[in-house]
């Protein structure tokens, strides 16, 4: 049985993209991939001071496209949940992770979670569970901006020293790509994502041949001066049907993504 869909919302470090660190209320943030805590993401990760003195609600908005946006997220009634690699400097910190319409901030949802030690963890956001006195997710809105709150204080006691958060991966669980890229066309190839790439570690591609084409995925013989790792190597032989081809998935029912066009994609 293939394991569920997911995708990287964010993982810093995918060639071609302009990731973008917005601080608000007395953060600091930076994208550095020195002086990283081991156990956890290695690389480029997203770096948040919180520092002392700073607002309640002092913040870290992260995007990759316009307005401040990511790819629209493919919320449904089974697809609700975030997961967030971070290093915390304690355990019972509040994290707040919200999500929003990055062309309309009346359109928003957020939801809070305790870390569960010091150190790298995941940590899941259920967005079904909406910090109370705030609005509930509707599966309907477009939600394409994201900002990871840590330790949100409002309400509670002020941070009075600085500390220090590491943010690795973020994924969506339960789709295997956006329903629909981030804003604008720029930004470094902001506008786009990899439908299949044939290597994401927990996917379980599927090659399906018809009419006498034959399919494997392989890293063996591959010819130079394009992809290194696993492709799909397909091969049509002489006495194929006209027809011959193959249909590539990851999921059900021979599927893929649902793939985000629009009048401008």
């Amino acid at each position: 049985m293939a394991p569920p869909a997911s995708y990287k919302i964010l993982d810093w470090k995918t060639a071609g993209v302009t990731y973008t660190l917005t601080p608000f209320g007395g953060d600091a943030a930076e994208l550095t991939s020195t002086g990283v805590p081991s156990g956890g993401a290695t690389g480029q990760v997203a770096k948040i001071t919180r520092t002392a003195g700073s607002q309640c609600f002092a913040g870290t908005t992260m995007s990759v496209g316009d307005s401040a946006s990511i790819g629209r997220l493919p919320f449904s009634n089974t697809a609700r949940q975030v997961t967030v690699q971070l290093w915390a400097p304690a355990a019972g910190q509040n994290i707040k992770l919200k999500v929003e319409n990055a062309n309309d901030p009346n359109v928003s949802v957020e939801t809070d979670v305790l870390t569960t030690a010091a150190g790298w963890q995941t940590l899941t956001f259920d967005f079904s569970t909406q910090t109370p006195g705030t609005a509930a997710l509707n599966t309907a809105a477009t939600y394409n901006k994201m900002t990871i709150f840590p330790v949100f204080t409002c309400g509670g006691a002020d941070v009075t020293t600085e500390q220090i958060f590491y943010v690795g991966d973020i994924t969506f669980l339960g789709a295997s790509a956006p329903s629909a890229p981030p804003l604008g066309s720029g930004g470094g190839g902001a506008g786009s994502y990899t439908v299949l790439d044939f290597n994401t570690s927990g996917v379980n591609y599927t090659l399906t041949t018809f009419g006498g084409e034959a399919a494997e995925l392989t890293d063996v013989g591959v010819p130079t001066g394009g992809p290194t790792n696993l492709v799909a190597k397909l091969t049509r032989p002489v006495t194929s049907e006209c027809f011959a081809g193959t249909t590539m998935s990851v999921g059900g029912n021979f599927s893929i993504g649902t793939l985000p066009f629009s009048s401008t994609a």
